[in-house]
Order: structure tokens, then sequence, then C-alpha cells
């Protein structure tokens, strides 16, 4: 009887677990995308709610040096209904400068895109045991990170990352954007590093220079 009440409890206890576990990655998820949308916004964006409701398909991107201080436009890539593709620059002063794209630029970007803004999928993980120690805090990283968001058939979506997580497709679509950007300013030369590519090349110049 004692064993039966102990199974009972155990189970019930194990599914609280995974409940509770739920509600706080369901809880984190949401003020992760209001964290991401915000950003995007900040950098002279327009909402995606905006952007969702009137059906146009769009990227947006917005790149934060390792140190958060320096100039950069944020970035928006169009593809009208009639397949034309178009970048627009960005930056907090309120300049904008629109630039066409070859049309095999959306395609270049939904290859490399593969599912970065799909949600994250739950995955239960194991309680610590009573009395025993949480694994330490992550050691303290300057990196590069970008924030992006999406519309389209699938809706308004965001995602980010972070270089000092590693590689990642995430940052990888990141890079891709940077370099389609750079081929707009043929002054600009792309080396290894696609992210402080970017930021000499925009973040130190005019929006409306050539």
């Amino acid at each position: 009887m004692l064993a039966a009440i102990a199974l009972s409890f155990g189970l019930s206890g194990a599914a609280h677990a995974r409940d509770s576990q739920r509600e706080r990655f369901d809880r984190s998820q949401k003020v992760q995308r209001d964290f991401e949308q915000e950003r995007l916004v900040a950098a002279g964006l327009t909402p995606l709610a905006g952007i969702q409701a009137t059906r146009r398909q769009v990227r947006q991107v917005v790149y934060s040096d390792p140190y958060g201080i320096l100039p950069m436009p944020s970035l928006q890539v169009e593809r009208s209904r009639k397949g034309a593709v178009s970048l627009t620059f960005k930056d907090r002063g309120g300049s904008e400068r629109v630039v066409d794209l070859p049309r095999e630029s959306w395609s270049i970007l939904a290859k490399t895109e593969g599912g970065i803004f799909k949600p994250r999928r739950f995955k239960p993980r194991p309680e610590p045991a009573f009395g025993m120690p949480r694994p330490p805090l992550p050691p303290i990283c300057h990196g590069w990170a970008v924030f992006m968001g999406a519309t389209g058939r699938a809706g308004a979506r965001t995602t980010s990352a972070s270089a000092c997580g590693g590689a990642s497709p995430t940052l990888a679509y990141g890079e891709t954007v940077a370099r389609l950007a750079l081929t707009t300013r043929p002054a600009c030369a792309a080396d290894k590093d696609a992210f402080w590519s970017f930021q000499r090349c925009f973040g130190q110049k005019p929006l409306v220079a050539d």
C-alpha cells in the first residue's frame, strides 16, 4: 500500500514538474519574442504585425556589435508579389536608402534560412535532486548578435542569436544578409568577417553615399 502511494506521489510529482517546466518555457519564449520585436522597432524598423497584415514578404535584420555601441543601419529585405527584391537601409536618425537586389537574392536567403524562424520545441528536462547544486552560470562573453524578423505565409516571426553561443544557422543567415548589403556598395570589400565588414562600410558613412 505504501509503495503504491509512493509510486502515485512520484508520478504526480513528475507530471507537476513537467507542467511547471512547460509554463516557464512558454513564458520565457513570449518574453524572448517581445524582446526581439522591441529591438527591431528600436532600430527604426516597422512592427511586423503591420507588415503581416498587408501580406508582404519581408525579412528584417538588426546587428549588434560585441559591446553594443557602434552605429549600424538596420536592414529590411522585401520580395514583391511580382518577384522584385529590394533592400532598405534604415538608421536611428530616420534616414533611409532603398536599393534593388537581383531577384535570385530571395532564393539565396530562402536556402540559407532553413528553419531558423520556427518556434523552439519544448523538451522536458530532469529536475535536479533536492540538495544537489545547480550547474554554474556561463562565463561572461561579448560577441556579435543578430535580431531578425520575418513575415509571409507562416505569419510574423522573430529569432535571434549571439556569436557567444558558437556558429549557428541564424548567425549564418545574418552573415548572408550582410554580404548582400555589401554588394550594393562596390567601394566596400567583404572580408572573412561579414559583420565587421558591414559595420565598417555602413556604420561610418552616410546612407546616401555610394
